[in-house]
Formats: structure tokens, C-alpha cells, sequence
């Protein structure tokens, strides 16, 4: 389970508070709507933390951005909503690819959700690109 929290941007402050609905939280950052501190009245950043496996732990990002498709893919009844994320770890720059199934209403969360360095989505997309795909 990622652990998101809303922290205050206020160095002095340092109010943080649970972030509540996932899907929610991720729309809030999307639509520039972000809540602001219950402290100081200052802007708030939205944290995550990624249980890894394998030895790496427990990994802190700032969510800097959030990107949604205007037009939501739909399949018979079930409509899917992908995001893309781009994270702050660190010095590094990463994306996070994090998506839910909307089935008569039911959020489904999807758990196997790509986290790629920038360097290795850069190489990737280049690739792709060199190949004729992901054209503008």
C-alpha cells in the first residue's frame, strides 16, 4: 500500500496530515486544487511512500505533477483511469504509472503500477520513438 500524506511547503511548519482517497488525492494535485495547510494557510505538497520489495524499502516522493487523458478509455461498462505521475526522489526525477478500473461506480485500483527513474523512461521512450512510435 502507498502511504500519501499532504505536507505543508512552509520550511516552519511542518504540518502534514493523511491525504485520505488515493484516487482522489492524485485528481486534487491534477486540477491545481491542492488543500492548504490547517497550520499556517500555506500550500501543501502531496508526499508518497513506496513499500518496495527486494531489499530497496521504503521509498519518499513529492508528487510535482499529474497528468490524466481528457477522454477516459471505456470498456462495456468499466471505464479506465490511467495517470501518469512524475515524482520528485530525492535528486531524481521519476514516473509512476498508477491506474483504477470504475465498474457501476466501484473504484478498483490497479496494483501493478510501473515506477521508472527518469533516465530509464527517457532511454525507453527514446527507443520507441527511434522506431516511429510515440510520434508528436
Amino acid at each position: 500500500m502507498v502511504w500519501r500524506d499532504y505536507v505543508c511547503n512552509n520550511n516552519k511548519c511542518h504540518f502534514e496530515e493523511r491525504a485520505g482517497n488515493f484516487f482522489d488525492a492524485l485528481k486534487n494535485v491534477h486540477a491545481d486544487s491542492m488543500p492548504r495547510c490547517k497550520e499556517c494557510g500555506g500550500s501543501m505538497s502531496l508526499r508518497l511512500q513506496f513499500p518496495f520489495r527486494l531489499g530497496i524499502g521504503r521509498t519518499k516522493c513529492t508528487v510535482l505533477d499529474v497528468f490524466l487523458p481528457t477522454k477516459r478509455p471505456k470498456w462495456n461498462a468499466v471505464v479506465f483511469h490511467p495517470f501518469l505521475v512524475v515524482l520528485k526522489r530525492g535528486r531524481t526525477t521519476a514516473y509512476w504509472l498508477p491506474y483504477w478500473h470504475v465498474d457501476g461506480g466501484k473504484k478498483k485500483y490497479g496494483q501493478w503500477a510501473p515506477f521508472i527513474d527518469e533516465p530509464v523512461f527517457k532511454e525507453i521512450l527514446a527507443q520507441a520513438r527511434q522506431k516511429g512510435y510515440l510520434r508528436p
